[in-house]
């Protein structure tokens, strides 16, 4: 950026013959001017008042595992209330720029509704109004931007039904809808959206089953649908996105058994639906999915033992199956094979037996919570730097912890015998 402060003049609706207009990553201020409809060659306009390359405004890079990447609700957001960026509504004669392919008026302060006119830029590819204070439903108009591959309407005040018109957009690869206030179900016809790459609508307010129709978007690498009020199943045509790496959807409330359909899912990195209230056991399938490096179950309502399959996840860096209260039996000796594992939590169930020998292969770990259950027997030798919590257990007492206690932070660490570490 240049640094160029102050507002847009309207005389820059004299400059007719412009095909680009980019401004991002200086700091200009106030309203956009109408007369920016006077630009009819325009096929590229930017005005993000983001820092970078101008083709950011479109990323969708994520800094896993947050899915707030700019969510910060708020004109100030992560910038002490002192944000610079363009105010007031967006001008409806944006509606005459009907040559322009490339739109992003992001991370500003811009309020009122998404103008219908919007719906007559029919050559439009990418569209970006993110971090923005825009309200209202998604206009009915949009429909007709059939040529849209890419849209971005993440961290505003966007609130009533996302209409089923989204699934006109047949050619969209990149869908981001997070942190609004939409509300009611998914609708069906986004199984339209074949092309479909990432699809996030986190942190809304919907409500409903998860349409079996997602299943059909096989190009899917990233699907995020966490905190909100989803029910039901976990669709079994999940089983059809093999392509997909990311899946988000906790806190929600979603019942019933993980289908077993999960191992079809070869590309999965990261599979995370902890506080919701999933039933049942642990499928063995998990064993297929070997590129996982995160899995997240944590406080629902799984029983059963541990499938010794998921000792193939030797790429796995955390595994979160706490706060089950019914997941028994003993702790599979296969899960040692997991040496890449930095945080292990299992506390709040109901396993028991010894902590197997084999675990001290997982030289990496660094938490390893297991309070809550019931364990015996002692502890393995290797836990350099371990973040370790046995509370409630029938460990052995602290002569065969044989650890270097000046790298050990405990928790509540008491065994039943009342011998303290």
């Amino acid at each position: 950026g240049n640094e160029i402060s102050g507002e847009i003049p309207r005389s820059i609706g004299d400059l007719t013959h412009l095909t680009s207009l980019r401004l991002n990553s200086n700091r200009l201020s106030g309203e956009i001017p109408d007369e920016i409809g006077e630009l009819t060659n325009l096929i590229y306009l930017n005005l993000w008042t983001g820092y970078g390359a101008a083709e950011n405004a479109f990323s969708t890079e994520v800094a896993r595992p947050s899915i707030m990447k700019r969510c910060g609700r708020g004109s100030g957001a992560g910038t002490g209330g002192d944000k610079i960026g363009f105010d007031g509504t967006i001008p409806t004669t944006i509606g005459l720029l009907t040559n322009l392919r490339f739109l992003t008026l992001a991370d500003n302060l811009l309020e009122g509704t998404i103008p219908t006119e919007m719906g007559r830029l029919s050559a439009l590819l990418k569209l970006a109004l993110w971090s923005n204070d825009l309200e209202g439903p998604i206009p009915d108009e949009l429909r007709r931007l059939t040529n849209m591959i890419e849209i971005y309407l993440d961290d505003n005040d966007l609130g009533e039904e996302i209409t089923p018109d989204v699934g006109s957009w047949t050619k969209l690869t990149h869908l981001d809808f997070r942190c609004n206030d939409f509300t009611g179900a998914i609708p069906s016809q986004f199984g339209l959206l074949t092309k479909l790459t990432e699809l996030n609508i986190p942190a809304q307010e919907m409500t409903g089953t998860i349409p079996t129709e997602l299943g059909q978007l096989t190009r899917l690498t990233t699907l995020e649908l966490s905190s909100n009020e989803f029910t039901g199943r976990i669709p079994t045509e999940f089983g059809n996105l093999v392509n997909l790496r990311w899946l988000d959807i906790p806190a929600n409330r979603l019942s019933g058994p993980i289908p077993t359909e999960v191992g079809r899912m070869r590309s999965m990195e990261w599979f995370d639906i902890p506080n919701s209230n999933l039933e049942g056991e642990i499928p063995s399938e998990f064993g297929l999915l070997t590129k996982l490096t995160h899995i997240s179950l944590k406080n629902n309502e799984l029983d059963g033992p541990l499938p010794r399959e998921l000792g193939l996840l030797t790429n796995l860096k955390i595994l979160e199956l706490s706060g089950n209260e019914r997941l028994d039996g003993r702790l599979p000796t296969e899960l040692g094979n997991c040496r890449n594992l930095e945080i292990l939590e299992l506390y709040s169930n109901d396993f028991e037996g010894r902590i197997p020998t084999e675990y001290d292969n997982m030289r990496d770990l660094s938490r390893f919570w297991i309070y809550r259950n019931d364990l015996d027997g002692a502890v393995p030798d290797r836990m350099d730097n371990l973040v370790f919590d046995i509370d409630t257990n029938i460990l052995r007492p602290r002569v065969d912890i044989r650890i270097d206690c000046g790298e050990l932070e405990c928790f509540y660490c008491t065994n039943r015998e009342g011998i303290d570490c």
